[in-house]
């Protein structure tokens, strides 16, 4: 009974999900003042513009992402696909060396039960 006499510090707004960095002013866009510093006002604003067109593109496709459960799975499976993809390639061109153990065996280089035989 006395805990719902205390008042409420903090409750989020109705009819707005807080889950993107845009709903948060300071998490948005932190390097934009960075910019303005650096260039002259016309070319920051140019600046500005082309950053914001594929940071709206990338913010729009995550949240489909996270609101797809199968758009989201998808996602991960193309990631896990690519990295297997690259691990292949780099498997291909790297150096083998001259004489792996199953060879150095078949040679009679190496033996299974040590020098003492």
């Amino acid at each position: 009974k006395k805990l719902r006499s205390r008042p409420i510090v903090f409750e989020r707004p109705r009819g707005k999900s807080s889950k993107t960095p845009a709903d948060h002013p300071d998490l948005s866009r932190t390097w934009e003042p960075w910019i303005r510093e650096r260039l002259p006002p016309g070319l920051a604003a140019t600046a500005l513009q082309w950053i914001d067109v594929p940071d709206q593109a990338m913010r729009t496709v995550t949240s489909k992402l996270l609101s797809k459960m199968a758009w989201m799975r998808l996602f991960y499976l193309h990631i896990i696909l690519l990295y297997a993809a690259t691990a292949f390639w780099y498997a291909q061109t790297t150096a083998a060396p001259q004489d792996t153990p199953l060879e150095a065996l078949q040679q009679g280089s190496l033996s299974l039960r040590g020098s003492g035989t």
